[in-house]
């Protein structure tokens, strides 16, 4: 008998007034279990043949399938002495029972619902963990729909809890207004352990609750933080960008204002260069007429000579004729005198006429050189006032510009240290999500190899169940014959007592009592050990239940689990794909660092190549900004490759030095 059957037997109205705590056993066997009977002897003949018997025509009335004949035995019976007495308390302990039963229950079904939400709890937990501020965002709507619904649970479970312990008080009020009985109260005891426990794991539950809250309020308020610190840094792209974009703007317009003055001292040194053509085409001139002066002098020169020649071949004919006046005439000599000195004069009309022209000439082909010269002086002197004027112009450009040029690059090296500095702390973040990445894929690695491992347990448990299964059943498949041959040798007895009573009824012989013993004797151990045989069975079939339900749970551990590995695979491809991209990312920044490192420092000597190079910098820092800076210096490099050396284009200032030196030159050469 247990320990229920005995306190059940105390509990009973036949058996009161016993006191069973003085009570001893006069002799207790020494025995191994509880099945042994070795202290039993079969060859007892001492006892002696009940003198009446079961009657033989009810076959549910012979008590052949209980080892013994107690007080239970009549327990529903109308013939028992306390049936009458207590039906009310046995109806009212009944619908206690019943009660205390669906009390059980739904504390089992309690404590199944606060396990499921405990898992669901960490589970939500495990994923409301935020990977990244982008994921958390994402989630953060999600996690709170999460919790307000975990949150209407608890109060649902905390509802039913209260209905529970309600009702459960009004159980016990009843129970105690009905009498206390013990079995009731060991139920009672064992709800009251129950709903303790239960109460118990609801506070556990309860605190892991407001953890996983506090916890979720802290992410939050850390996303909140990460969100601020992104607007921030948002914000500070924005100016960064906005400083770039006037900057672009200012470059633009230098660049036309550049533009403007280049054309200028183009059209500039297109009027030089005119001016330089009339100059050339006044020298032409006035040497053309330096060279027609000094044919005149020489002309007049050699018509001067003649004339003196003409005066002294006058001065010897007039000395000729004087000479020969001796032997002439003095009509002939007269007269070729004065045909002479007609000669003569005409020859002066004629040279003097000569003489006056060329002094004409000479004097308006002067005065038109004079005029020339004059105009191309006032001419010189306009294009020099016009070329310091403009070389006032470029040299103020020229400052003004340097400043604004001074200016926008300390601008842009503010913006490039505040850039580089920005674009640091991203690579410090990204190396350490990257790291916070490696770390959590290496974790979930060692996860999933302990899952692999779970996996591998769970596969030999499920052969091991297999196993048992096919033992389970050689068992059940044993002991239903062993039931169908113990129900034959029972038919065979049953059928055998029958003709004995029928015998002994007619009047013959019995046996003799030794023999019945030993019958008794033997049909108590049969039924010994078809009720040992009947508790292994019992004792397998839980065990099968037990294997059954876990493989159950086994298989949907293993539902789980695979679910849970294919989730886990799934984020591990996240967390390779993100990681690989960090890493392209930091790779991008890196170059983009070193490349803004290496080249924006460089300044050549000149001021108008300073200019060329600011504008390729800031170029340059365009297309970095629109992400193809690497692209754009590689094709840079072989477009000046492929181009060869060139001969850079002159620039603005030493074209003017040029002109200037070249107007020099040629005024020296007039003032010469």
């Amino acid at each position: 008998m247990d320990s229920r059957t005995s306190r059940a037997m105390r509990g009973s109205v036949e058996l009161t007034g016993i006191t069973y705590e003085r009570r001893r056993a006069p002799y207790i066997p020494e025995v191994s279990s509880p099945t042994d009977t070795s202290n039993f002897d079969v060859d007892d003949a001492d006892l002696k043949q009940p003198e009446s018997g079961p009657p033989s025509t009810n076959a549910v009335f012979s008590g052949l399938h209980l080892p013994f004949v107690g007080f239970t035995y009549t327990l529903g019976s109308r013939l028992a002495s306390g049936a009458g007495e207590s039906a009310v308390d046995g109806v009212a302990t009944q619908s206690g029972d019943h009660g205390h039963l669906a009390c059980q229950k739904r504390i089992r079904a309690l404590e199944r619902e606060n396990a499921e939400l405990g898992q669901r709890l960490a589970s939500d937990l495990k994923r409301g963990l935020p990977n990244s501020s982008s994921e958390a965002l994402q989630r953060t709507s999600s996690t709170d729909g999460e919790v307000r619904r975990l949150q209407d649970e608890v109060n649902t479970f905390k509802k039913r809890n209260a209905e529970l312990e309600l009702e459960l008080q009004q159980r016990q009020s009843l129970s105690n207004s009905h009498g206390s009985y013990p079995v009731g109260d060991a139920k009672v005891k064992e709800l009251d352990k129950a709903l303790r426990l239960a109460h118990v794991e609801k506070e556990d539950l309860q605190r892991e609750f407001n953890d996983a809250q506090e916890r979720l309020k802290q992410q939050s308020k850390e996303l909140k933080d990460a969100i601020a610190q992104k607007k921030l840094a948002m914000d500070e792209y924005t100016e960064v960008s906005d400083k770039l974009s006037e900057l672009r703007t200012q470059k633009q317009k230098l660049s036309r204002q550049v533009r403007d003055k280049e054309e200028e001292l183009e059209s500039a040194m297109h009027k030089i260069d005119s001016l330089r053509q009339d100059l050339r085409k006044a020298d032409k001139l006035r040497r053309e007429l330096e060279a027609r002066a000094e044919e005149t002098q020489a002309e007049a020169l050699k018509e001067r000579r003649l004339r003196e020649r003409s005066d002294e071949y006058v001065h010897h004919l007039e000395g000729e004729l004087e000479k020969s006046q001796v032997g002439r005439p003095a009509h002939d000599v007269s007269q070729e005198v004065s045909r002479l000195k007609n000669e003569l004069e005409n020859q002066e009309m004629k040279f003097r006429e000569l003489e006056i022209q060329l002094q004409t000439r000479h004097a308006n082909e002067l005065g038109t050189i004079r005029d020339q010269f004059r105009e191309a002086d006032g001419a010189r002197d306009a294009l020099l006032k016009e070329v310091m004027l403009l070389k006032e112009k470029s040299e103020k450009s020229r400052v003004e510009s340097a400043i604004e040029n001074q200016e926008t690059l300390a601008e842009i090296k503010k913006a490039h240290e505040r850039e580089k500095a920005l674009l640091r702390e991203e690579v410090h973040k990204l190396s350490e999500e990257r790291e916070r990445l490696a770390e959590t894929l290496r974790r979930q690695l060692e996860e999933r190899r302990c899952l692999e491992d779970e996996i591998g347990q769970l596969r030999e448990k499920k052969e091991s169940v297999a196993q048992w299964e096919a033992q389970i059943s050689e068992i059940i498949q044993w002991v239903s014959d062993e039931k169908d041959a113990r129900g034959y040798l029972q038919a065979l007895a049953t059928k055998m007592t029958e003709e004995l009573d029928y015998l002994r009824m007619s009047g013959l012989p019995t046996p003799t009592a030794d023999k019945n013993w030993r019958n008794r004797r033997s049909q108590k151990l049969e039924k010994m050990e078809l009720l040992t045989l009947q508790s292994n069975l019992q004792s397998e079939i839980q065990a099968k239940q037990a294997v059954s339900e876990e493989l159950t749970r086994v298989r949907a551990e293993l539902v789980a689990q695979q679910k849970e590995q294919r989730k886990l695979q799934q984020e591990l491809d996240h967390f390779r794909k993100e990681s690989t991209k960090k890493d392209s990312q930091i790779r991008d920044l890196q170059q983009r660092l070193d490349a803004a490192g290496d080249g924006f420092l460089e300044r050549p000597s000149s001021q108008m190549s300073f200019l060329d190079q600011f504008l390729k910098d800031t170029s340059r820092l365009n297309h970095s900004d629109s992400g193809e800076s690497a692209d754009q210096v590689t094709n840079d490099n072989e477009a000046e490759l492929e181009g060869g050396p060139q001969s850079p284009p002159l620039p603005p200032v030493a074209i003017i030095n040029k002109t200037t030196s070249a107007e020099e030159h040629s005024t020296g050469g007039l003032v010469d």
